[in-house]
């Protein structure tokens, strides 16, 4: 007797091997598919594209100032004080950038979720 199954799913042997990237992008496209192509889908892929870019300059800013750390050490140690004035002046852009960065993100992530 046959084993009912919805005929749009793949059999198990179409399937990648369990814990594979192929596997798992397939699922990940499966599961998001409808929502990116909803009748809303400009809305839903422009806010998917300013997530994904809210998330590259909050590991840019990150990045940013470890490179601001090291030149701040750097300069401590030679006792240079222009670098120091410089990497103050980083430090203060630093700490204005990443603040205003978390809260567009989470502004913008509540937007998504409650439309």
């Amino acid at each position: 007797m046959p084993i009912d199954r919805d005929p749009g799913q793949p059999l198990p042997a179409d399937l990648p091997a369990p814990g594979s990237r192929r596997r798992f992008l397939r699922q990940v496209l499966r599961l998001a598919g409808p929502y990116w192509n909803c009748e809303r889908r400009a809305k839903v892929r422009a806010a998917t594209l300013v997530l994904f870019l809210l998330t590259l300059a909050q590991v840019g800013l990150t990045v940013w100032g470890n490179y601001w750390n090291r030149a701040l050490f750097d300069a401590l140690e030679q006792r240079i004080a222009e670098d120091i004035r410089i990497a103050t002046e980083v430090a203060i852009a630093l700490v204005h950038g990443e603040p205003i960065e978390r809260a567009g993100s989470a502004v913008r992530f509540r937007q998504i979720v409650r439309d």
